[in-house]
């Protein structure tokens, strides 16, 4: 192993006297360099354009027509120019008599010049390192500024569109016109500072402290283990600890009923939330599942079947256990301006009459048939596995909870979802929001 350093250390220093060596490593440089900062270029006038990047650096670099894959088909220019001497100087200098009566085998030699090659091929890919190095810590102002200008003339814009006046709103009264919750504009826009983002992106990301990594998938454990303890190991992390810290934004309780008149569309839309405290577990999340779906039945036959006067009634929940157990339940539809007032009413009377008179047996037993079939085609999913294990997590929750769903659905039945339609809906808390056109 000595003699095929030695050969190598050698075979490097004559590979370096003379100006090939040099003339690669420059135009390499050169054109790696082009490469990168022509499509740096390119990506900002297609920001400048509108255009989105959802992975720009998977295309600025290992991607197809990345700069990776462009060296790619062009090192079998430069490799050759080096490789064709190795042997051919040898015989034309005389010197590979020297070698082959030298005390050293054949073997040797050929791979301390094959070794030589490695330490100049890994001089290029240092090169393509500081590249990546400026592609992982560049704060491009021009593309900064180019972002901004765009967000900018999108939320001028903005306060014509009804829709987004309608959600902004929605969010301001449902976050208790927290800051955080009270929609973009162009005030929050001239607070943000390049300098500032870039050290939060830095911070972010110089401590893997207290963070979980899922993988889900047909994965060999034995064969990945030595993979995340190499990758996952080496990420940088510090002794600093962080804890979630409760900022208190709940959804103002009570009864409340915002309008708001804009657009001209001859279309009223109307979004009505159910909230308050919950009582967060596997049995109550699944029985409330229970609830929105027999509410949603409902509604459907209620409002759109019987009334014929809504457009597609829908029915979402949401329910959280930190920082605070809480619960949230949307109704939201569109239907004629003239008519939203009785429709309102009429949702409001199906959600009484779930929770006096409970669900039918038919529809719960169509629910547990659907609630079924879909577990069973969520099982087989990568993406269902990896979402379930993260909320497991965060929610401080046994991951094998779900061992036992299906008995929990199979126990479920009228008088448990009644239960919590009276106890969950009838709390009093009702905020109701109405879009409607300008003309009305």
């Amino acid at each position: 192993m000595t003699k095929i350093l030695k050969i190598a250390r050698l075979e490097l220093s004559i590979l370096f006297y003379s100006p090939v060596a040099w003339l690669v490593l420059a135009i390499f440089m050169v054109q790696a360099g082009t490469g990168f900062f022509g499509m740096l270029s390119s990506f900002q006038e297609l920001f400048m354009m509108g255009e989105k990047a959802d992975n720009l650096t998977r295309m600025l670099f290992p991607g197809i027509n990345g700069l990776f894959d462009k060296v790619l088909q062009t090192l079998y220019l430069y490799i050759p120019l080096l490789t064709m001497g190795l042997i051919s100087r040898e015989l034309s200098s005389g010197s590979i008599k020297l070698l082959l009566s030298s005390p050293v085998k054949i073997t040797e030699i050929i791979l301390g010049k094959y070794l030589t090659m490695l330490y100049y091929a890994l001089m290029l890919i240092a090169i393509l390192g500081i590249y990546s190095l400026i592609g992982v810590v560049i704060k491009d102002s021009l593309l900064y500024k180019s972002m901004m200008d765009r967000s900018r003339a999108r939320y001028y814009n903005r306060a014509n569109d009804p829709g987004a006046a309608f959600n902004d709103t929605i969010s301001a009264v449902l976050g208790n016109y927290n800051f955080r919750r009270t929609g973009p504009s162009l005030k929050k826009l001239d607070m943000v500072n390049l300098d500032r983002v870039f050290s939060i992106y830095k911070e972010r990301f110089a401590n893997a402290a207290n963070m979980a990594f899922v993988f889900t998938g047909n994965i060999d454990v034995k064969a990945a283990k030595p993979l995340f303890e190499k990758y996952l190991g080496s990420l940088p992390s510090t002794s600093t600890t962080e804890k979630p810290r409760d900022l208190v934004i709940d959804p103002p309780v009570g009864k409340i009923s915002k309008t708001i008149i804009k657009g001209k569309e001859a279309k009223a839309t109307v979004v009505m939330v159910y909230s308050g405290k919950y009582d967060f577990n596997n049995q109550n999340n699944i029985v409330f599942d229970a609830l929105q779906e027999n509410l949603n039945i409902r509604l459907i036959e209620t409002l759109r079947e019987r009334d014929g006067s809504v457009y597609s009634p829908r029915v979402d929940f949401n329910l959280v256990k930190e920082p605070a157990q809480r619960f949230s339940l949307t109704i939201q539809f569109g239907c004629d301006p003239a008519n939203a007032e009785k429709l309102i009413a009429s949702a409001q009377e199906e959600v009484r009459r779930l929770s006096a008179e409970g669900p039918q047996e038919e529809n719960i037993a169509k629910w547990k048939a659907e609630w079924r079939r879909q577990r069973e085609l969520d099982l087989r999913e990568n993406g269902w596995w990896l979402n379930y294990i993260i909320r497991q997590l965060q929610s401080v929750a046994d991951v094998k909870e779900c061992n036992e769903d299906a008995k929990i659905v199979d126990a479920v039945d009228t008088s448990a979802v009644k239960k919590a339609a009276k106890q969950y809906l009838l709390n009093g808390n009702l905020i109701k929001f109405t879009l409607m056109p300008e003309a009305h």
